[in-house]
């Protein structure tokens, strides 16, 4: 027996009435690439707009090409999220949620 709030993960599933939609926003997928999008972007501003400064104990020049290298692999996989969202949408029923959230006779049997 499938839980009532199961959803599938393909959009070519068969619908049993009720409105089906995508989760959209609500998908973890997009926040994680939001969140990795963000902090590649600012790795990347930081590694062209700050100085990484010298190392005291030899004193050469250190290099920014790790943040720089670090920011754009964090990009890509915000990208690969996104495209993974894209290519294979969470897909929610209404009337399986609506089902679920109406309380049943006599009490809560689970």
């Amino acid at each position: 027996m499938s839980h009532p709030l199961q959803t599938s993960s393909t959009a070519d599933a068969p619908t049993t009435g009720g409105r089906r939609h995508r989760a959209g926003a609500f998908d973890i997928r997009n926040v994680i690439a939001t969140l990795l999008a963000i902090y590649g972007v600012v790795l990347v501003v930081c590694s062209a707009v700050l100085n990484p400064g010298v190392n005291p104990e030899t004193g050469v020049a250190k290099s920014s090409a790790d943040n720089l290298w670090t920011g754009v692999a964090m990009i890509v996989v915000a990208a690969v999220f996104v495209l993974w969202t894209r290519l294979r949408p969470i897909v929610v029923d209404d009337a399986a949620v609506a089902a679920a959230e109406t309380p049943r006779e006599g009490g809560d049997h689970r």
